[in-house]
Order: C-alpha cells, then sequence, then structure tokens
C-alpha cells in the first residue's frame, strides 16, 4: 500500500515539475511555514497509525497489544536514527527530517507490525528512518522536489518493510530464506512495474485537460491569497515592504499586528530603517553644513565673494526689464590699527558688529550683502523695491549707502569697558543693462578708492562713466 502510493507521488512530481527556485536559486531550500504546525500534523498521523495498524485485526484479539507495541517502537528508532544521522552531517539534529524518520520507521514496521517482536520493530524502524534520509538525498540528487516527503517516507521505508518482512518474519517452511527474500522483492518490482508507467500515462493524459501547477503568480503569492482572498500578516509585511521599494520613501515604519509571527521580522525590518534614516538624516544635515560653508563666511555668516558674485548675476540674468540694481564696495576704515592695538579677536568682533549693524539698516530692503574678503563687503540691491521708489536710483542708492555710514558712526563697539569707533567708506554705482556684472563692481571698487583717498567715512557715487 504504502509503495503504491510512493510510485504515484513519484509520477505526480515528474509530471507537475519542481517550486520555482528550488533548485536554481542558491541554497534552494523551502523551508515550511510552521514547524509547529508540521510536528501536530505527524503527531495526528502518529495517533491514526496506532488506530490503523491495530484495527487491521479488524477485532481485539490478544495480538492488538504487541501490534500498538511494535508501531510506537519502529516510529521511536525511526525518530532515533534521524536524529543521530542528522546531528552527525550538520552539527545538531533536524527536526523537519526527524519527523520524516518518525513516519519512515512507522511505514517500515507496518507489514510486519503483527509477525515481529519489538526488538525486530526496533531495527526496521531504526533502518526506516536512515532510509527515509539517503532517499531524500537520491531526490535532491535527481532534482526531484518533494514539497512533503511522501516519497522517501512511502516508497523508500515502504520497499524496506516489504523486504524486512523477509529478513524478521519466520520463513515458510516451503520457502527457503533466499527465496523469500526474492519473493518480496519482487513484489516490490512488480508494484513499480504496474504503478508508474499506469501513474504517468494517467498525469499525462489528464494533464491535457486540467492544470495541476498553478501560475507563476500564484506559486509565489500563495494560493491561499489567489483562490480564497485571504490575507496573513506576512503578506500585509510584504505588501508595505514591497511598496517602499517601488516607491523608494522609507521614512514610515512597517506596522503588523504585535500578536503574529510576522511582528518579529517587521520589529527587525524597522530597526533597519531606523538606522538607515538615521545615517541619511546624519549625511543630509553634513551635506547641508558643508554647501552652506562652501556658500557662506563662517565668522560672518554672511555670502562669499563667489557665491556673492553668482547670486548677483543670477539677480541680473532673472530680472524684469525695467530693474535697476545699485551695487556698492564697503571697507571697514583703519580696521589695520583695530587688529594692531587690540587683537585680532577684537578684531573679528569688530567685523561681526559692522554686519550686524549693516543687516539692521538693510533689514527692509531687499539687499544682499556678501564678505569679500578681510574687512571688505559687496552689497547689491534692486532700487525699485517699494522703500526707494520715492527718490530716481541713483539718490535713492546713495541715501541708502550714508544710512549704513551713520548707523556705523553712532553706534561704537563695546569691548568690556571699552568703547572702540568705527566707520566704513562705500562706493556705490548704478548697474548698467548689458554690462558685466564685474564691471559695475569694478566701477564701485574705483568709488571706493575715492571715498578713502578723500578722508574716509563717506559715500563716492559714480556713474557709469
Amino acid at each position: 500500500m504504502h509503495s503504491v502510493g510512493g510510485w504515484v507521488a513519484l509520477a505526480a512530481i515528474r509530471h507537475i515539475g519542481p517550486r520555482r527556485g528550488r533548485f536554481n536559486d542558491p541554497g534552494g531550500v523551502i523551508e515550511p511555514n510552521s514547524v509547529t504546525l508540521t510536528s501536530l500534523g505527524v503527531f495526528l498521523l502518529w495517533f491514526g497509525w496506532l488506530g490503523f495498524n491495530g484495527g487491521s485485526m479488524l477485532a481485539a484479539t490478544e495480538s492488538v497489544p504487541l501490534i500498538i507495541t511494535n508501531t510506537i517502537v519502529g516510529g521511536v528508532f525511526g525518530i532515533l536514527s534521524t536524529l543521530a544521522l542528522t546531528a552527525l552531517r550538520y552539527g545538531k539534529p533536524k527536526a523537519l527530517d526527524i519527523l520524516n524518520g518518525s513516519l519512515g520507521g512507522l511505514v517500515a514496521v507496518t507489514a510486519s507490525c503483527d509477525l515481529t517482536v519489538p526488538w525486530m520493530a526496533a531495527i526496521i524502524g531504526f533502518v526506516g528512518g536512515l532510509v527515509v534520509i539517503y532517499v531524500i538525498d537520491l531526490l535532491e540528487k535527481f532534482r526531484l522536489d518533494d514539497a512533503v516527503g511522501a516519497i522517501p517516507v512511502h516508497l523508500g521505508a515502504g520497499i524496506w518493510g516489504t523486504l524486512a518482512v523477509a529478513l524478521f518474519v519466520e520463513t515458510p517452511e516451503h520457502l527457503s530464506a533466499i527465496e523469500f527474500l526474492g519473493i518480496q522483492a519482487l513484489g516490490v518490482l512488480a508494484v513499480g512495474l504496474y504503478v508508474f508507467p499506469l501513474s504517468m500515462l494517467f498525469f499525462y493524459v489528464s494533464g491535457k485537460l486540467i492544470k495541476y501547477r498553478v501560475s507563476p503568480q500564484a506559486e509565489i503569492i500563495g494560493l491561499n491569497i489567489v483562490e480564497h482572498d485571504a490575507t496573513t500578516s506576512t503578506l500585509d509585511l510584504i505588501r508595505q515592504m514591497s511598496h517602499q521599494a517601488k516607491s523608494g520613501d522609507f521614512k514610515k515604519p512597517v506596522t503588523v499586528d504585535h500578536q503574529t509571527e510576522a511582528h518579529h521580522i517587521a520589529t527587525f525590518y524597522n530597526a533597519v530603517l531606523d538606522r538607515v534614516n538615521r545615517e541619511e538624516a546624519e549625511k543630509d544635515s553634513a551635506l547641508e553644513r558643508l554647501t552652506w560653508l562652501a556658500e557662506h563666511d563662517p565668522l560672518t555668516e554672511c555670502l562669499n565673494r563667489r557665491t556673492w558674485h553668482e547670486r548677483l548675476q543670477t539677480a541680473i540674468d532673472t530680472a524684469d526689464p525695467t530693474a535697476t540694481f545699485g551695487v556698492a564696495m564697503l571697507d571697514i576704515d583703519h580696521f589695520k590699527n583695530v587688529n594692531d592695538t587690540h587683537g585680532h579677536a577684537t578684531g573679528d568682533a569688530a567685523i561681526r558688529h559692522v554686519v550686524q549693524h549693516t543687516t539692521k539698516v538693510l533689514l527692509d530692503i531687499d539687499a544682499t550683502l556678501g564678505r569679500l574678503g578681510g574687512e571688505e563687503f559687496g552689497v547689491f540691491l534692486d532700487l525699485h523695491q517699494t522703500p526707494l521708489t520715492q527718490n530716481e536710483p541713483y539718490a535713492a542708492m546713495e541715501k541708502v549707502m550714508k544710512s549704513l555710514c551713520v548707523a556705523l558712526e553712532t553706534t561704537p563697539l563695546k569691548v568690556g569697558d571699552k568703547e572702540i569707533s568705527l566707520t566704513m567708506s562705500i562706493g556705490a554705482t548704478i548697474y548698467q543693462p548689458g554690462e558685466l556684472p564685474d564691471t559695475a563692481i569694478s566701477r564701485a571698487d574705483q568709488a571706493l578708492y575715492v571715498a578713502k583717498r578723500n578722508g574716509r567715512n563717506q559715500v563716492q557715487m559714480t556713474s557709469s562713466r
């Protein structure tokens, strides 16, 4: 009976083929969804086996206790043999092989459970467990995918159990031991030659009418989802992870019911996400800081020379054709004396003081201030702004620049109990449409030179000529 089922199973897996990734992917081992439920299934088989073997007598005879005992002994020694073999092979016992080994022991002892004694049942079950392991190896070698181990258990252990009858049961009077073994082997061969070809033919013909294999998509998703619209916590987790992979947005953690096994996976996945997001935030922050440092002067937090010049060019390029820009160069008067007399720390404080009061004056005006180097600064502004339109551009620019000089002159720098008077010289001009920004900057710079030559602490305006 077991051999028949095993031969049919072999024909079935030959027709259907291996599961996706079973032999193509590295490792290729497809673990069961739950070892606990698998163990429960084997336990239920054990329970049924006792009734099947014991009930085969069709009466509560005196041989039933021996049959049940031999059945249990065969299964237990199937466990022991597979436990020992897998521990030797892999360094630790493998639960799934041990479960199949126990069934192999039960199958092997079934044929002779009413004709042997327990020590014989122990040997038969022990070898039955080993046969299961080696048939599994044989299937792996020929790339035959038996998802539930039906062939190793029923065909492999079934053949061994059939042959074991001749080895452990008393030989009939009219036969020799060799003849008895030959008859059992002939029975194995006859069953194989009859059942296997017939099963292959059956699956070939019926396969033309019905599909024994589901679609690749259904195989990946699972039949409980495709055919019954069921859902699981694992599927919910996969869907969330798949959405994140497609969208590229990993900022939100995945959520799974805490009472499910998938929660453990989600917890570790979220820990990875958290680490990645933290590192990404740190990288963005560092990049933002580096970008800021590349564009600004660290001491004053003004734009540096390069960035200020780029902003001026961009403002001119994107401005309305009617826009008028004022460009000015600012220089702190006698700044070297401040450094030499009071020290560089006071010099730095003086530069920050100038920026602070310059920024305050320009607060209501859309002006861009930059530190061009040392004690020199640049300013450009759109003179068509509402606060400046009451004067023509030239006068408006001059008025703003003079207010910068007054603000600084009337607010000395306080260092401890000392007050240090600071003034600035300014050269300013009006940008002319069509000229290069550097031309206007050079013109303002020349005006600055005139302001310093004429006594400093003043504003010198220059035209386009």
